[in-house]
């Protein structure tokens, strides 16, 4: 679980990713390119949601013992130039033939199909493996061994390994982000239902209005 924000504030040679900015990307890539240069301050309820996953986080953590918790990485992306991964893995463990990487999510997930086929899909939860993804590059990296991840939801729990069709997705997105970073590229985003809570809604509204985008779509369940 990273608690760190953007770690560096102004483009530069290098461009930090932490791994849960780069699911907030996959999630609204607008949402990182505002959060970047806007800085503005966190919502009080945001922040509230932020330290009661922090609760939640640590009680997982207790019952890890075996597990290494929280600890910092740090690596480089070797296929992609001046970009550097930074976080803390939830809980991970390194073994003689693989490292078995373990994530918590305080949430539940309405499938059980969690086939690495949902990339291609558009799905509330595709982020998550984009998450875990960049936290198993950062150990496979390091350690030199193949990584074996599961994800803890509040119903049940899915576990897949870290392949190189992963990877090459995983590389795919960092590249948008440092494009975000670097380019000054905003994204085209229609405004969701999954926005109703952004602090950057009406802000987009504004800017679709503008570029001639929709506006508010309504998801069909």
């Amino acid at each position: 679980m990273d608690t760190m924000s953007h770690i560096n504030k102004e483009p530069s040679e290098r461009v930090f990713v932490t791994p849960s900015n780069l699911k907030k990307m996959l999630f609204c890539k607008r949402q990182v390119f505002f959060d970047f240069y806007l800085q503005l301050k966190i919502p009080i309820l945001r922040r509230l949601k932020m330290l009661i996953g922090r609760l939640k986080h640590f009680f997982f953590r207790l019952r890890k013992e075996e597990f290494t918790c929280e600890e910092l990485l740090k690596c480089e992306v070797d296929e992609i130039p001046s970009l550097i991964l930074v976080g803390k893995p939830d809980a991970y463990q390194v073994r003689d033939d693989v490292i078995l990487l373990e994530e918590y999510k305080s949430y539940k997930i309405r499938s059980l199909d969690y086939s690495l086929s949902i990339i291609t899909n558009v799905n509330k939860f595709f982020s998550d493996l984009f998450q875990v993804a960049a936290y198993a590059y950062m150990l496979e990296k390091i350690y030199g061994k193949n990584v074996f991840i599961t994800i803890r939801y509040a119903d049940h729990a899915v576990s897949f390994s870290f392949d190189e069709k992963m990877k090459q997705y995983l590389l795919d997105a960092l590249t948008d982000y440092k494009k975000i970073i670097e380019d000054k590229i905003l994204f085209d985003e229609e405004v969701t239902r999954k926005c109703k809570r952004c602090q950057y809604k009406d802000l987009c509204l504004q800017i679709n209005e503008k570029l001639s985008y929709p506006g508010e779509r309504h998801e069909q369940h």
